[in-house]
């Protein structure tokens, strides 16, 4: 090479490139170790995931301002019964108070078979027993809900008066039994096969946008009524705003279907306790 040629005094030192590959390896490993540097990426979060959901929540919340708009439009050339803010407030709290009696029933008292379990070492004690007391404890909040919305109403000034306050109580009640026999029935499911309890939790989510909380039936085209009335939720919430307001309307709902559907349901939800009730217990 050509530095044989040089003398020994101007020769450079030699770098890892006059090494053979060996030398190379060897210098490698005996060198200390170098803190490793993050590159800025590696503190980058993935924005691709989510970057679908995003898109599709503002589409959501794009069409609920729309939607609100044409509400407000509505409300101001006199479409709606009553051109007042306490019209949407009644709007939106019977359709949430109905929702949430419903969502909240079928949570906790299907729940309270499992929850009672020592209790039933005493031949007093019986599931229909928790089942009834955790029912009506939510029923005594709910009423406790309802009173502090009156009162606050009432200090608050605000002109409201129920068209037909016997219907509205008659409707709540039946709502309560309703809730309570579906319970009934999840809880004794639940008892013998406890991955219900996942089913029953998944069918919750979509009842909440599907009850007529947010809008009214009548927003929707007759032809779409048969896809949304066999929720019987849907016609307790209609037919409450109906007793506040008569020239809301009752087209689309019927309180026959709710007094069936709550017949039907509480007869099914005693007969399935009343054939498993001691299975139960051994449970």
């Amino acid at each position: 090479p050509a530095s044989k040629c040089v003398p020994r005094a101007h020769r450079r030192p030699p770098t890892p490139r006059d090494r053979p590959p060996a030398a190379c390896a060897a210098a490698v490993k005996m060198s200390p170790a170098r803190p490793a540097v993050r590159s800025r990426s590696a503190f980058m979060v993935p924005l691709a995931p989510y970057s679908a959901g995003m898109a599709v929540a503002v589409d959501a919340l794009w069409r609920f301002r729309i939607d609100l708009w044409m509400d407000l439009s509505w409300i101001l050339n006199g479409c709606w019964p009553k051109w007042s803010v306490t019209f949407l407030f009644v709007f939106m709290m019977l359709g949430l108070m109905g929702v949430q009696t419903f969502m909240t029933c079928t949570s906790v008292v299907p729940d309270s078979i499992g929850k009672a379990k020592p209790l039933y070492a005493f031949r007093q004690v019986q599931p229909m027993a928790s089942l009834i007391t955790s029912a009506f404890m939510e029923f005594m909040i709910k009423v406790g809900v309802v009173c502090l919305i009156v009162c606050a109403v009432y200090l608050m000034e605000i002109d409201f008066e129920v068209n037909d306050p016997l219907l509205l109580i008659a409707l709540f009640a039946l709502l309560w039994v309703f809730c309570f026999s579906i319970s009934l029935v999840f809880g004794v499911l639940i008892a013998f096969i406890p991955e219900i309890k996942k089913i029953k939790n998944m069918l919750n989510r979509p009842i909440f946008f599907i009850s007529c909380t947010f809008f009214s039936l009548q927003d929707f085209s007759p032809e779409v009524w048969p896809w949304l009335t066999w929720n019987p939720l849907v016609h307790f919430i209609e037919l409450a705003r109906y007793a506040c307001y008569e020239t809301y309307g009752d087209a689309g709902v019927s309180l026959q279907f709710a007094v069936e559907v709550t017949a039907i349901s509480l007869f099914t939800g005693l007969a399935l306790y009343h054939t498993t009730w001691k299975k139960v217990l051994s449970r």
